[in-house]
């Protein structure tokens, strides 16, 4: 039993800064990544003051303060996932030499076969948007469409705003944002 216990502990401390990597990967607005981030955040200080808790009043008090330790580090990471995105931004580098490519092919005019792999993003859907002026077309290679009509993916507008109404943007570099588009 007291095997299992450990383990359930150890699971708690691990298991909120894994799953914010891996929401933070998923194809989400800025804004859902915050408030799953912040629910998280609230079970790893719920867990800390267990674990305080525990270590004043155990007799293995050196166990219960290195797991402290441990939730403080999950709790850092939850935040610096929430604060800064570095898993997305990480897999879209990894994923950058592919997308220009995508785009570099939609601004030639040769169509796209889709759904496809792009480095580590799936992409179901691609295409030119132009400009509200007309004098340019963005690729657009979108990861999530919605069935409302909504788009999330990526988007190479350089500097210029997308020509879309969006819900939520979050710039990647000085060429590429992931966007979340509304209809």
């Amino acid at each position: 039993m007291r095997r299992f216990s450990r383990f359930l502990i150890r699971g708690a401390v691990a298991g909120p800064p894994v799953l914010a990597i891996l929401l933070s990967l998923l194809p989400a607005d800025q804004l859902m990544l915050w408030l799953y981030g912040a629910a998280l955040a609230l079970c790893s200080l719920t867990l800390l003051l267990f674990v305080m808790v525990q270590a004043y009043r155990s007799p293995y008090g050196a166990y219960w303060r290195r797991l402290g330790q441990q939730t403080v580090l999950s709790f850092c990471l939850v935040v610096s996932v929430v604060a800064l995105n570095w898993p997305m931004r990480t897999a879209f580098i990894l994923s950058r030499p592919a997308l220009n490519q995508a785009a570099q092919q939609l601004l030639a005019g040769e169509s796209m076969l889709t759904p496809q792999r792009m480095g580590v993003f799936r992409i179901v859907a691609a295409e030119l948007m132009p400009q509200p002026d007309g004098s340019t077309q963005v690729p657009s290679l979108w990861t999530d469409i919605g069935s409302g009509g909504d788009h999330m993916g990526f988007v190479q507008s350089g500097a210029d705003r997308p020509p879309f109404i969006m819900w939520s943007a979050m710039r990647l570099d000085r060429d590429w944002q992931f966007i979340y588009r509304a209809e």
